[in-house]
């Protein structure tokens, strides 16, 4: 299966979650092959973006032509075949896909805040970090961050760790939010930057949810109020 992209926008992670919830819903099992997708500057949106993938459909793997190395040509990630099916998006496809991540209204009252579904990496901790300063949580919301040991332990040792923990976040360790008993009723939304906790905390957990930008998600944190800037 082929999929074409319009998006012009630059390589941010909603662009990315946006994507992968439609190849998700239009491929089912079938491993797509990207074409138009902007270049990434690590790893970890091409994280975001099969993981939604493989919540809203059964997709294993894909590939992004010029951008997995497998797949420098569309004809390198074929094999020489053709496609089974074409389909492109345009940017309005991205935003309704991005606006069906969310239950919950702008300006709700926020409960929580989970970040990390997939775990938060390495990098994507030290993209965080200077994003701190000056930031205060409102009262009565918990802010979470989902991450694995080795990555607690790599924070630790590079001195993020105290800086994350005086900002009153806290690091839920190989396991998610939304599959374990640690929210508690907030009697509010949650809001999350990650497309798959988006997609399964309504029926897993029974919330309502918002799906923001970390730069969103940390707003509304202090503000105690969902705020969204859009794509």
């Amino acid at each position: 299966m082929a999929v074409c992209t319009t998006a012009s926008q630059p390589a941010s992670d909603a662009l990315f979650i946006g994507i992968g919830y439609l190849i998700g819903e239009r491929s089912g099992s079938r491993i797509p092959v990207i074409e138009g997708l902007p270049k990434p500057m690590s790893e970890d949106p091409l994280k975001a973006l099969g993981a939604v993938a493989a919540s809203t459909g059964a997709v294993a793997m894909f590939h992004a032509i010029g951008i997995t190395p497998e797949a420098p040509t569309l004809n390198d990630a074929f094999g020489g075949r053709d496609p089974d099916d074409v389909v492109e998006f345009t940017m309005d496809d991205i935003r309704n896909a991005l606006a069906r991540l969310s239950t919950a209204r702008e300006g709700a009252p926020l409960a929580a805040v989970s970040l990390g579904t997939p775990h938060f990496s390495i990098d994507e901790f030290w993209a965080f970090v200077p994003l701190l300063s000056g930031f205060q949580i409102a009262p009565g919301v918990e802010f979470y961050i989902n991450t694995s040991r080795e990555t607690l332990r790599a924070i630790d040792q590079a001195g993020l760790l105290p800086v994350i923990e005086k900002a009153g976040i806290r690091l839920v360790t190989d396991t998610c939010t939304y599959v374990t008993s640690i929210l508690r009723d907030g009697g509010g939304a949650v809001m999350t930057n990650s497309g798959k906790w988006a997609h399964y905390a309504p029926a897993n957990l029974g919330v309502d949810v918002a799906f923001g930008s970390t730069e969103d998600c940390l707003r509304s944190a202090s503000s105690g109020r969902i705020e969204r800037s859009g794509l």
